[in-house]
């Protein structure tokens, strides 16, 4: 009788687990659906999805097909937060992971350099609010700055930095451009897909901009 709890327990355990697992599974594929559809919106009409492959419990791509003929094998990944496995989930968010979207396309002519753009947010107030209230502080916004890991600028670089700070899409975390498949990758937080969908003009043309920079450079 005394060894029947320890087994009962074990099994209780497992069974929490397993419908913890199917249920985040279960969610997962719902909020896909959610993430489609203000994709779609994003898109304003200039594309649609084509295909959906899960390659993780937490992770999938989407085929899209658009109207701009400037992208070939265009597509989506989408990772959100591994919810299904709790201690996977508890590192993910205490490692400060964030969801992201990610495009993905192969331009006509691949780019004759290597780029990779984050873009970063920094902000700076007292711990203790309190503090901040019973001090006469005075806020400073702080322009766009470049911190480059080159000393010298190629043209090509230049105009593309330039590109990336006149885009009026804000949300874009990170931009890649490489000689290698995928030629063209812009990166936004998951987040920010719903404030996208809104916006016009649509990340379609801030990307179509992007990459006719690129492209200009190789003609």
């Amino acid at each position: 009788m005394e060894m029947a709890f320890p087994l009962y327990g074990a099994a209780l355990v497992l069974l929490l687990l397993l419908s913890w697992y199917y249920g985040c599974m279960a969610a997962a594929r719902r909020r896909a659906i959610v993430i489609l559809r203000q994709l779609e919106l994003a898109l304003a009409g200039e594309g649609h999805v084509t295909a959906l492959e899960w390659t993780s419990d937490s992770c999938f791509r989407a085929s899209l097909r658009l109207g701009s003929r400037l992208f070939r094998h265009a597509g989506v990944m989408v990772e959100m937060a591994p919810r299904q496995v709790p201690w996977k989930w508890w590192r993910y968010v205490h490692n400060g992971g964030e969801e992201t979207l990610t495009f993905l396309a192969d331009l006509d002519d691949a780019p004759g350099f290597e780029l990779r753009v984050e873009n970063q947010r920094w902000y700076g107030k007292p711990r203790r609010r309190q503090l901040l209230e019973e001090r006469d502080w005075e806020m400073v916004a702080c322009p766009r700055m470049v911190l480059s890991s080159r000393s010298e600028w190629s043209h090509e670089i230049a105009s593309m930095v330039n590109a990336l700070l006149a885009t009026r899409h804000q949300e874009v975390a990170r931009v890649r451009f490489a000689n290698q498949s995928p030629h063209f990758s812009a990166t936004f937080g998951l987040r920010s897909l719903p404030l996208l969908a809104e916006q016009r003009p649509s990340v379609v043309d801030c990307l179509r901009e992007l990459a006719r920079q690129a492209s200009a450079h190789q003609s």
